[in-house]
């Protein structure tokens, strides 16, 4: 049984490639006493601006001239790809020139998501693993790593911007695997979004080398901040209350609400449902991939880091 938590808010944050579109396309619209507020599967977090507008910060100033509609699941998930996860990483673009415009425009949306479930009297689930990512850690393009602006995790502006609106800090849900498996399923997963966009491919060794890099010069923005359990969860500890969870005990469990502590909840089986989001076409390049991601680890400085930190399967 999962530890109870105080919180009226939960953030599930992924990581990425950790079943959490299992969990958005059938476990979480389930939820008969949370407010869902989640990623559309199989689409962006970030939801394409409407037709007539070329300016996201103009959108989301129009959207609050007025009280959000937020009552349901088609509002809320309207909210949450058009509004606040788009809101909360811009508010993470650190040095920006609107990212105080951002965090007022986020701390105004969370006061009403507060509210509503005040209202409605049920507690608030927010999930998109992109609040754990950086379009860096997602995409390893050298152009987003010269950027003079820092793009940090959203997850620590969302937290923050809770806590000054309830005086709470809310509950992070972070579920996280082995490091190296971790590592070869987001390559590959990036491998086939390059694909699907026309970019080129890049090699495992590069990724990683790319990645390192951005870890020693911006720590806590690349794909190696969630692949170093203790550090991760710390930071996330200094934000939040943290409900940290191994893969391998999430696709085992037979109750995920219980174990991910969202109380009151049907009982769900992981195993029930399908696999989503498989990617067969390099499956037989695996065992290669994680030796030159090995390798590079190594080369770089964190493959003794990342064992020693682990914590989780």
């Amino acid at each position: 049984m999962a530890e109870s938590s105080s919180s009226r808010v939960k953030i599930h944050v992924g990581v990425s490639r950790t079943g959490t579109t299992v969990l958005q396309r059938h476990v979480f619209p389930e939820l008969r006493n949370h407010l869902v507020f989640a990623k559309k599967p199989f689409t962006s977090s970030i939801s394409s601006l409407p037709v007539g507008w070329d300016s996201r910060l103009q959108f989301v100033d129009h959207c609050l001239q007025k009280p959000l509609q937020l009552r349901s699941s088609s509002e809320r998930h309207h909210l949450a790809g058009k509004i606040l996860f788009p809101v909360a990483i811009a508010a993470s673009r650190q040095d920006s020139a609107d990212q105080s415009v951002f965090r007022q425009y986020l701390s105004c949306v969370v006061r009403q998501m507060i509210e509503e479930s005040q209202r409605d009297g049920r507690r608030l689930l927010i999930s998109s693993e992109r609040l754990a990512q950086t379009n860096f850690s997602i995409w390893a393009k050298k152009r987003n790593f010269s950027k003079s602006v820092v793009t940090t995790f959203p997850v620590y502006e969302l937290c923050r911007a809770f806590l000054d609106a309830s005086g709470q800090k809310p509950q992070v849900i972070v579920v996280l695997r082995e490091p190296i498996s971790y590592l070869r399923s987001n390559y590959i997963r990036m491998c086939e979004m390059r694909k699907k966009h026309g970019n080129s491919c890049l090699s495992a060794d590069r990724f990683v080398a790319r990645q390192a890099r951005c870890e020693k010069a911006h720590p806590g923005t690349s794909a190696l901040t969630a692949a170093m359990h203790q550090s991760f969860v710390s930071a996330l500890e200094a934000v939040a209350e943290v409900k940290a969870v191994g893969f391998r005990e999430q696709i085992a469990s037979s109750d995920l609400c219980s174990l991910f502590g969202l109380e009151g909840e049907p009982g769900f089986s992981f195993a029930q449902f399908p696999r989503e989001n498989r990617f067969t076409e390099m499956a037989d390049d695996e065992a290669t991939i994680e030796r030159l991601i090995t390798e590079t680890l190594a080369k770089k400085g964190f493959l003794d880091r990342l064992h020693a930190e682990q914590r989780y399967e």
